[in-house]
């Protein structure tokens, strides 16, 4: 299988409140914004929007982003030790533009995940929020067992170090 991507977006546009708390910054700086469309074999499988604090990777938009890995270049050029990511998925139906787009019907089910991808000192580095194609995407999750997580009185566990922008997430849908 052949994997592409294609830019349809690239600049620099100001943080709204939600985001800039998310990506701990303030509400109107500088966030970099990356739309692609990510394809197998000519056929679109994903589109994405990614948000960077533009301080964090300055030149980032004058880099290929086509033809290798955000990730890779992040840490490669810029530095950025990514350390972890936490990632929220949904059942959504595609939008007139995601459908025509992903090439489906308006209305097709689609898995949209949203997430928050941190640094090693606990910085977020990127959000960002991605349309795959529900009849071309699989996910497999592995669940791994640390002993970072604390119970209360009555012996309900909770993971003891959930990121702020978790919350926010969470909030902003309701």
């Amino acid at each position: 299988m052949k994997p592409q991507t294609q830019v349809l977006k690239k600049g620099i546009v100001p943080a709204p409140g939600w985001l800039a708390e998310v990506l701990e910054t303030k509400p109107g700086a500088s966030l970099i914004h990356i739309q692609r469309l990510r394809m197998v074999n000519d056929e679109p499988i994903l589109l994405v929007d990614t948000y960077i604090p533009r301080d964090l990777a300055p030149t980032l938009l004058e880099q290929d982003l086509e033809n290798q890995s955000l990730y890779a270049l992040l840490e490669n050029r810029f530095g950025l030790r990514l350390a972890r990511g936490r990632r929220y998925i949904e059942a959504v139906a595609a939008t007139a533009k995601a459908a025509q787009l992903l090439k489906v019907r308006r209305g097709a089910p689609l898995l949209f995940l949203r997430s928050v991808t941190y640094l090693r000192d606990g910085r977020p580095l990127e959000y960002f929020e991605a349309k795959h194609r529900g009849d071309r995407s699989r996910f497999e999750v592995e669940l791994i067992r640390t002993e970072d997580f604390s119970s209360d009185a009555e012996g309900v566990v909770s993971a003891v170090d959930l990121p702020n922008a978790w919350g926010v997430l969470t909030r902003r849908d309701r």
